[in-house]
């Protein structure tokens, strides 16, 4: 039997914890959303290509670039190239850097568009900036661009008054959607009879006549005996850009039990940021 000595031990625990860090940032990334593009500036002096994605306009935004140049420094200078970041209000970051055939990487950031609650396009570029008469300028420029939030933005969403539902009615009600990213939608309330029996309650989200999603469920923070946090109404959705362009407010549709009336429905809503489209 082969024993570990202090020193690899030591190590072994280090690299469990590193790995444990990039599992949970990777997790992180995963959870509040990017969107990746391929991109190509082929060879030639006046090249130039670009990718937008739509983006709501509350939202900072970064863009990290990961490329490289075709052929082998042995053969090669690197290919000077311009770098954009171009947001819809024309605010943009710029970058020239010269590329060579291992991977660069860096990013470019540009403060929230403003406007209306409603998204718009954004660009990201690249352009040759090397001399016509350099052999480096037909080499193309190849990797991605990963558009993601700069920071984070987590908001609670304003709720409408309490109100109550007879038995098996409905209710609609309009809600404002702060931006793109990972919404929960919760409810709270009350049965409105002298029943100790609790009735569950279906909520859907829609935007205009589109139904996004929905869950039926008990109330979130009623004590009910034999009752799992998985019973509890609840919907998680990823609110997309896509999403901000369908006609229509976005909208809350409560129905009623037919066992009874319900009273005191408050709804609990909050989304942090993340882009999806």
């Amino acid at each position: 039997m082969r024993y570990l000595n202090l020193r690899e031990l030591s190590y072994g625990l280090i690299g469990t914890a590193i790995m444990s860090v990039f599992v949970m940032l990777a997790a992180l990334v995963e959870a509040r959303g990017a969107e990746t593009r391929n991109l190509v500036l082929q060879g030639g002096s006046s090249a130039i290509t670009q990718t937008q994605i739509l983006i709501h306009n509350a939202l900072p935004i970064s863009v990290r670039f990961k490329v490289r140049r075709d052929g082998s420094d042995n053969n090669f200078a690197e290919r000077r190239v311009r770098f954009q970041l171009i947001s819809p209000n024309g605010g943009i970051d710029s970058l020239v850097r010269s590329i060579g055939g291992t991977d660069e990487t860096f990013e470019l950031n540009l403060p929230a568009a403003g406007g209306s609650n409603g998204v718009r396009i954004w660009r990201a570029e690249m352009r040759n900036f090397e001399a016509a008469s350099n052999e480096e300028v037909n080499e193309p420029v190849r990797g991605t661009v990963e558009f993601f939030t700069t920071g984070s933005e987590n908001a609670t969403i304003s709720s409408p008054a309490k109100f109550g539902l007879v038995q098996s009615g409905t209710a609609v009600k309009t809600i404002s959607m702060p931006f793109t990213g990972n919404l929960t939608v919760r409810a709270n309330w009350d049965t409105d009879e002298i029943s100790l029996e609790n009735y569950q309650l279906k909520f859907e989200l829609y935007k205009g006549n589109t139904k996004l999603a929905g869950d039926t469920g008990y109330s979130r923070d009623s004590l009910i005996l034999g009752i799992s946090d998985s019973q509890r109404m609840k919907i998680v959705y990823q609110v997309k850009a896509s999403d901000f362009q369908i006609p229509g407010d976005w909208k809350i549709k409560v129905f009623g039990s037919s066992k009874g009336k319900v009273k005191n429905i408050s709804l609990k809503m909050s989304i942090g940021d993340g882009l999806f489209e």
